[in-house]
């Protein structure tokens, strides 16, 4: 898990992902209390693996950061989450930040993982040629990707310089494919989200964003 990471942004201006398993920020809703759980399995079904919190624990929703992610760097080398680790042409290599230019948008993902090995598997298998058409974008700015074990878990910040640029990569034939076996990965629940940026990204204010948007999730 802390190896492998991946970029699952499924636009709504693109793919009719179904919003009808899960509420508005990917969570379910208790029958019980009436309580929404944000970003939840969306069967509500206790983990199977070893340790770590129940996957609809408060600790695991799309809405709250996780305490344990992982900055993934695609030329090698993990780094602690605390400061998201950034790449791409506009970042500031003296900050290490985004420079974010006048009407970027920004795209978030959360991304529920099944625990079993073979979807472990098969989400490296889809991830390297997304990550390898990420970074070749022309329309790239920076991007940020962590992943977080306790939970099962992959978030995703990218800054795109306009949508254009996004669209283009969401159509391309690496992110097509991996859209095509998210259920393959997915245990239901996931959630990504976009926006005209207002500020520095980050996975506080992408955790915010979420709070109040109505899918897509998958």
């Amino acid at each position: 898990m802390k190896t492998v990471f991946g970029l699952f942004v499924c636009s709504a201006l693109v793919f009719g992902c179904s919003s009808s398993a899960v509420d508005a920020d990917g969570g379910t809703t208790s029958s019980e209390a009436g309580a929404r759980v944000p970003g939840a399995d969306a069967d509500a079904s206790p983990r199977t693996d070893a340790g770590g919190p129940s996957f609809d624990a408060v600790e695991c929703r799309a809405t709250v950061v996780q305490k344990d992610l992982l900055s993934q760097n695609p030329e090698g080398g993990d780094k602690p989450g605390v400061a998201p680790y950034w790449f791409g042409p506009g970042v500031d290599k003296a900050t290490g930040k985004p420079v974010v230019p006048a009407g970027a948008i920004v795209t978030s993902t959360y991304l529920q993982l099944k625990p079993d090995g073979a979807a472990q598997k098969r989400f490296g298998e889809l991830t390297g040629p997304i990550v390898g058409t990420l970074t070749k974008s022309s329309g790239l700015v920076a991007a940020s990707l962590v992943t977080g074990e306790s939970c099962s878990i992959a978030r995703t910040i990218v800054v795109w310089k306009d949508e254009a640029a996004m669209l283009a990569f969401v159509a391309s034939e690496a992110h097509s494919a991996a859209i095509g076996a998210v259920g393959e990965v997915s245990r239901g629940g996931s959630i990504t989200t976009n926006w005209v940026a207002d500020g520095e990204p980050s996975f506080a204010v992408a955790a915010e964003k979420l709070k109040t948007h109505n899918g897509p999730v998958y």
